[in-house]
């Protein structure tokens, strides 16, 4: 669909663009967590410190939802797959020999492709991309430097 996306009625409020008749009377609200959930067992360690960070910055901008979980451990599993197939292209070679004997590209290089497509695609639904998070309504707190002077020092 092209154009401009509909947003959530909440932001609608926040924004103060708020029409009752462009509303959806029934429009799904979700659970937004307050806390960081538990990676999955599933993901390994590199996408489980990654599945921290986004969940972290979701957690920040108030839109860590429930019902968003499997799409933001897809991003992670999907990033590390991305990292992954980088470090094998530099252990051996953009291209290899084919059992005929000519030059072809790796097999990486389609791996490091579709997974970085697939990541940035959803990483457009988090606004974890820079053009994405332009579009992104969220609650963006900032910190003074008196407040961070009055955080608790840990050891």
């Amino acid at each position: 669909m092209k154009g401009v996306k509909p947003l959530p009625t909440a932001i609608k409020e926040l924004r103060g663009t708020l029409e009752k008749s462009r509303t959806l009377p029934n429009e799904m609200v979700v659970s937004i967590n307050r806390d960081i959930p538990e990676p999955p067992e599933d993901l390994n360690n590199e996408a489980k410190k990654l599945w921290q960070e986004v969940c972290t910055e979701l957690k920040n901008n108030g839109i860590l939802a429930n019902v968003d979980l499997g799409l933001v451990e897809a991003y992670c599993s999907e990033l590390v797959t991305y990292k992954e197939a980088l470090r094998q292209i530099k252990k051996t070679s953009p291209l290899i020999k084919s059992p005929s004997g000519y030059a072809m590209v790796s097999p990486w290089q389609t791996i490091r492709r579709q997974s970085l497509k697939a990541a940035m695609d959803l990483g457009q639904l988090f606004g974890v991309t820079p053009s994405a998070r332009t579009r992104i309504g969220a609650t963006i707190k900032t910190v003074s430097k008196l407040d961070s002077l009055k955080k608790p020092k840990t050891a």
